[in-house]
This record gives C-alpha cells, sequence and structure tokens, in this order.
C-alpha cells in the first residue's frame, strides 16, 4: 500500500511540475514505528523505484527520530491497529508534524 501511495505521489507530482518547470519535486518521508518495518518498505521501494527517482524526491524511510530535525512536503505515517492486527496508512501534508510516535 505504501509503494502504490508513494508511486500515485509521484505521478501526481510530475503531472503538476509540467506545467511549472521551477517547481522542485516533492520530497516525500515514510514513517514506521518498527526499524524492522522500515527496512522492508525500503526493500520493497528499492524493487520498484530507481536510484534516480528516490533521490529526486528525497525519499526517506525511517522511524520518528529518523526525522527529527528534517522536513518533507509529504509524511506517509504505518500504524498498526492493534485491535484488528493490520498496518493503517495515513498521508500527512505539511511542511511541519510534530513527532507523531512522540
Amino acid at each position: 500500500a505504501i509503494v502504490k501511495r508513494v508511486h500515485e505521489i509521484i505521478i501526481e507530482d510530475d503531472k503538476l511540475r509540467q506545467n511549472d518547470k521551477d517547481k522542485e519535486p516533492v520530497s516525500i518521508g515514510i514513517i514506521s514505528p518498527f526499524r524492522g518495518q522500515v527496512e522492508l518498505i525500503k526493500k520493497a521501494l528499492a524493487q520498484v523505484f530507481t536510484d534516480s527517482i528516490i533521490r529526486k524526491h528525497s525519499i526517506e524511510v525511517g522511524t520518528a527520530h529518523t526525522f527529527q530535525g528534517d522536513e518533507r512536503d509529504i509524511m506517509i505515517e504505518q500504524k498498526i491497529n492493534e485491535k484488528k492486527g493490520k498496518k493503517d496508512d495515513e498521508m500527512l501534508d505539511g511542511k511541519d508534524i510534530d513527532d507523531p510516535f512522540a
């Protein structure tokens, strides 16, 4: 679900930037509370996107601590729904967000 969401964001950003060549590519951050999940997401992204695309959009995956003092245009938060035992993804728009796991 996260890889699909990142792909959708990149496609939409590319469409928007066609009309404004000076606009910087959107930067993307993905937050997961678990280091193991972070590594799995990184591997999945690397299988779908080239290194060039990952650098172009400053795609970073990490725990909340990874992003302390850093900014991204779009943040995707992966949460675990404890009651249902399944993953939920939530997209957070905005430059400044608080640490969602603090």
